[in-house]
């Protein structure tokens, strides 16, 4: 992903309009998300925007950031953020 600064991560494109970001970024990155989030059983953060919603986990030193863009972002966005971080963090443990 071409991004400054650089994000060490993988961008999908949904079946609809929507793209998916999976990303690794440096520790205390939740400190960016507005609102707090149960995944399972890990604590996150997450924002939303007018055009993507983001979910941030800690994740053994390290965030994981799942961001999912849209033409016009709402709850279904941050509700597949979370879904898509839960399974991730499933799989890290």
């Amino acid at each position: 992903v071409m991004v400054e600064p650089s994000i060490r991560g993988c961008r999908y494109a949904a079946a609809d309009t929507r793209s998916i970001l999976v990303a690794a970024q440096p520790d205390g990155y939740g400190s960016l998300g507005k609102e707090e989030v149960e995944l399972g059983p890990v604590r996150g953060t997450q924002s939303l925007h007018a055009n993507d919603c983001t979910v941030y986990a800690p994740v053994a030193g390290s965030t994981l950031q799942v961001a999912v863009n849209a033409a016009e972002a709402d709850s279904d966005e941050c509700d597949s953020a979370q879904g898509i971080a839960q399974y991730v963090l499933a799989g890290l443990r």
